[in-house]
């Protein structure tokens, strides 16, 4: 008998052997399409959320439900300011500039509308979606949530090596693994981490301190974590946790010991969706595909990749 998505997502997990087959394609602004609500409202209704993703679901065929993108949901969350204008959106004000956030940021963050509706969508998709499909939140990474959040001064005080961005980053990783818990809870089963790129050197050991919880509370739920990187990994993979899985994008070479999940990223244009030979088991886009991206071109490339 075939495992379902959701028995092969915790297999992952579990065994380290890598299982083909599972495609989970970020494309929240098209679900907004097919109930036709601009992208902010429709994030921020779980009800339409819900049902705008099943409906992309049904249409695309996928093995997986994306219920959250890393579309700077941790950043609003931890009281960022974002540029609604286009989407995904912009960062426009720095909550934690300076080095100082409230001490409270995590718990503020795990409550936040468009936090509510993703988790409440995720919990009514894990009850009522056909086929039993993986639920999947994709989150941004503890050191680019630390750089939406700091802004400049992160960057530098990094850079520098200075122990108050270590503090900074132990926060980021705290907002994370805060609203990570809240979408496992719901019956999330797989949980995307996308750094734009991997930390500066001098803050490594803090941000590999921010990720490990990650993966820990995603295999305590008999989850699998997994994290893209969008331009740089680390020169090697042991720079993540063991029991993380690290998805290279296009171009871009991860080395070191076996990970328990691996796989490849895609750019956000569905018509550059390739997959190389030999790449196994998860298939996930780098970011968001953007609302103005054709559905048939996303379809075409879906049906692609699966057959």
């Amino acid at each position: 008998m075939t495992a379902t998505p959701r028995a092969r997502v915790r297999l992952l997990a579990r065994s380290g052997r890598a299982q083909p087959g599972i495609f989970a394609p970020l494309v929240l602004a098209q679900a907004a399409e097919i109930e036709a609500l601009p992208v902010r409202e429709f994030l921020e209704n779980p009800t339409k959320l819900a049902k705008g993703l099943a409906a992309l679901h049904q249409a695309l065929a996928t093995d997986a439900v994306v219920t959250a993108g890393a579309d700077a949901l941790l950043a609003e969350a931890a009281g960022a300011e974002l540029d609604w204008r286009s989407y995904p959106p912009k960062v426009v004000s720095y909550s934690g500039a300076g080095g100082s956030l409230a001490a409270e940021v995590a718990e503020r963050a795990a409550t936040h509308p468009r936090v509510e509706a993703a988790v409440e969508a995720t919990a009514r998709l894990a009850a009522t979606v056909p086929g039993d499909p993986a639920l999947v939140a994709a989150l941004t990474g503890p050191a680019t949530l630390a750089a939406q959040l700091g802004g400049e001064w992160f960057t530098a005080a990094a850079s520098d090596g200075s122990s108050d961005a270590d503090a900074f980053m132990e926060i980021a990783g705290r907002v994370a693994l805060t609203v990570t818990k809240r979408f496992l809870e719901a019956g999330a089963n797989l949980v995307v981490l996308v750094e734009e790129q991997a930390p500066p050197e001098p803050v490594h050991e803090a941000w590999r301190s921010a990720v490990t919880p990650l993966a820990n509370v995603t295999r305590f739920h008999q989850g699998a974590a997994v994290m893209v990187f969008e331009s740089a990994a680390p020169a090697d993979a042991a720079s993540a946790p063991p029991t993380i899985g690290v998805c290279g994008a296009e171009g871009i070479t991860v080395s070191g010991p076996p990970v328990r999940v691996r796989g490849v990223a895609l750019p956000p244009e569905p018509k550059e969706w390739t997959v190389p030979a030999g790449e196994p088991a998860l298939i996930v886009t780098a970011g968001v595909v953007p609302g103005r991206c054709a559905f048939a071109d996303t379809l075409a490339a879906c049906s692609r990749l699966a057959g």
